[in-house]
Order: structure tokens, then sequence, then C-alpha cells
């Protein structure tokens, strides 16, 4: 069955993602979650949901769940038109908001982000980059939450 939206076409057999004619390559994990949001038609689905599907009979941290959802718009980025540039950014947007409801739907005791997370959170990303200058800002921003949380289990 194929799937049209925007200038996307999602494949599901062979699975392939298109855009413009040109096959888009996201990781296969990542084009399996989006066949399954795709399928779920607008309905919330929860992570474990998720999990069960792409997964099945295997244990996955969430980081592989949030890992694979961003390979998508790291692969399908760059509008070719300014107008689509709004409305692919509302879509992203509209899947953030998809992802956040389904966590919190199935996290019911889940807290805000303290500020002292909040920096170990963009310190840690910054460390994921392994670049030299990124270790450094990820190294400030885990210095700072410390200082401001020090007894954090993140910071």
């Amino acid at each position: 069955m194929n799937y049209r939206f925007g200038d996307f076409q999602l494949n599901s057999e062979p699975l392939t993602l298109e855009r413009e004619v040109r096959i888009v390559a996201p990781p296969p994990k990542a084009l399996e979650i989006l066949l399954f949001l795709v399928q779920a038609e607008g309905r919330i689905v929860s992570k474990e949901e998720i999990f069960r599907q792409v997964w099945p009979d295997t244990h996955v941290v969430e980081s592989s769940l949030t890992k694979n959802i961003s390979e998508i718009p790291a692969n399908t980025a760059v509008p070719s038109q300014p107008r689509q540039d709004l409305l692919y950014a509302s879509a992203l947007a509209a899947l953030t908001l998809l992802l956040a409801s389904a966590w919190l739907a199935s996290n019911p005791k889940a807290t805000a982000i303290t500020p002292a997370d909040r920096e170990f959170l963009i310190g840690r990303n910054h460390w994921n980059r392994l670049e030299r200058d990124d270790l450094l800002k990820a190294l400030k921003r885990f210095e700072k939450a410390a200082e401001l949380d020090p007894n954090s289990a993140l910071a």
C-alpha cells in the first residue's frame, strides 16, 4: 500500500520513503515506525505499542525510539520551496505532539523537566556529536546542571 503526504510517498511493499520521486533513506526501523504511525490514522499510540510493533520480542530502550524518530526529520529535511517549509514544520510539530502525548499518556507520573535536567539534556546532545567543540560545550552544560541542582541524579 502507498501513503502520500506532501512531497512524500511511503510505500509499504517494499518499505521505502520517496520524496519527489527520489528515495529518502532513513534507517529501516525509522521507516517501520513511520509506517506504523501512518497506519494508525491519527490515533494516539503508546510507545509500548510502537515497541511491540517495531521491535517484537526484543527489549528496547526509549532512546532507540527517540533516535529513530529523529532520523526521519534528519533524512527528510530541506524542503524545496518556502511554502513547503511551513508545511514541513507543521507536520514535524504534529508528529512531536503526537509522540509527546503518547509518552505522557503512558507515563502518568511524568514530572516537569527542571532547569538542571534541561542543561544536562542539552549537554548530552552536544556530547553525542563527538566533536571537540561539542564535547567542551557538553562539559559546560554538565557543570551548569550540577551547579543548578547538586542533588540531581542526572547532573
